[in-house]
């Protein structure tokens, strides 16, 4: 199956599941608009456009489209899967006014072009290593997305799936000779997100960027069905000191990799929560940044 493939499939089969998801969309709602106790569409000033980007959008579960279209001039969503993104489009309440889909957008490009000659077995053969040429090719600067400067970019769930895309089409190479291409694929998105920010002005704060992510399912850790949700942060941490999380996924290496992108400041870690999808849990966390770099004008909306 094509890596574009599996994850629409991916996609299809959860659309049914979004009650499953409603105490963490409620969680990352909080985070997108009751950042320090103020709603984000309050901080911003009425001359200019209020402008949410959603990365990975997919079926929106994880968001509630309806409430951002209210709060959101303009709600910019980009994904591979369009039949996900008519999908979230179809949910009541959603002011198609204020939609803008992106997609078919491979996030990571030209990740999926490398990887999927390998899954079909179109490659000449099997990798036994990382190419530089891959490397170089996944550092350079991305084609721009025809979306001007964002108040708030939002990224939940996304580096994991572009993880498993790695991890699908080089299952057969030992960590250390993948681990390259998963540094850069992870502080390429990183970066390709906060770039998408609109920076600070002198009487205006920066956008804001929400990272998502579930780093450990119940899978490899059933002791997450049993343990109660004031004791998941340490249960994360001893999990972390196990390295039972996914490939790519360790929350320590997250953090630090985001702490050292220039021209934004980490303003909030959120402690990890359940995510309960099926029968399978899943720990998740958040981080938000903020940009700080300052510009003298408003840049064109």
């Amino acid at each position: 199956m094509e890596l574009r493939q599996h994850h629409a499939s991916l996609n299809e089969k959860s659309r049914s599941l979004r009650d499953c998801y409603a105490s963490h969309r409620q969680q990352i709602m909080r985070l997108i608009c009751d950042y320090k106790g103020e709603p984000v569409h309050q901080k911003l000033s009425s001359t200019n456009v209020a402008r949410i980007a959603v990365l990975g959008a997919g079926n929106c579960n994880d968001i509630d489209l309806s409430s951002l279209t209210q709060q959101f001039d303009e709600v910019h969503l980009v994904d591979l899967d369009s039949d996900a993104i008519d999908f979230a489009n179809s949910h009541p309440g959603v002011d198609q006014d204020r939609i803008h889909r992106h997609c078919p957008v491979d996030l990571a490009s030209p990740l999926l072009e490398l990887l999927e000659p390998v899954v079909l077995g179109k490659a000449a053969s099997r990798p036994t290593s990382i190419a530089d040429d891959w490397i170089e090719r996944l550092r350079l600067p991305p084609q721009p997305l025809p979306i001007p400067p964002c108040d708030v970019v939002v990224s939940v769930g996304l580096l994991s799936q572009l993880m498993l895309s790695i991890d699908l089409a080089l299952d057969h190479l030992p960590p250390t000779t993948t681990l390259p291409l998963i540094q850069t694929v992870r502080r390429e998105h990183f970066r390709r997100v906060t770039s998408m920010l609109r920076p600070a002005t002198h009487d205006r704060s920066g956008g804001i960027a929400v990272f998502g992510f579930d780093f450990v399912s119940s899978a490899s850790a059933a002791e997450i069905l049993r343990t109660p949700d004031d004791q998941l942060g340490p249960l994360a941490m001893k999990l972390i000191n196990e390295r039972n999380f996914f490939s790519g996924m360790n929350p320590g290496v997250l953090l630090n990799e985001l702490k050292s992108i220039s021209a934004v400041r980490m303003i909030h870690v959120e402690p990890p929560w359940r995510w309960t999808l099926g029968r399978r849990e899943y720990l998740m966390m958040a981080v938000v940044l903020e940009r700080t770099d300052v510009t003298d004008h408003e840049l064109s909306t």
